[in-house]
């Protein structure tokens, strides 16, 4: 049986995006980030259009990286809004 690490490389390999994992204490969960780079310039109408594709692309990829491995398990936001909560203070 291939263990959870294997399976999200095999993913993320059909696209390309940038996943951070974060180890969890529960060794069956883990918790994914999908990150991508923009470039900003000196033209602020640009940039929104960049942010704007930057924002799809990466909800996007995690979408889909969701779909993969939690096919029909797509959490309601309230479910993670403590953790998010949490983000700016306590370094994570």
């Amino acid at each position: 049986m291939r263990n959870a690490r294997d399976l999200i490389e095999t993913s993320v390999a059909r696209v390309q995006m940038r996943v951070g994992a974060v180890l969890t204490e529960d060794v069956s969960s883990y918790d994914l980030t999908v990150e991508d780079d923009v470039l900003l310039g000196v033209d602020a109408i640009a940039d929104v259009v960049r942010v704007g594709a930057l924002i799809r692309r990466v909800v996007g990829h995690a979408d889909q990286l969701e779909q993969e491995r939690l096919p029909g398990a797509d959490e309601p936001l309230p479910t993670f809004r403590g953790d998010l909560s949490q983000e700016a203070t306590d370094g994570r």
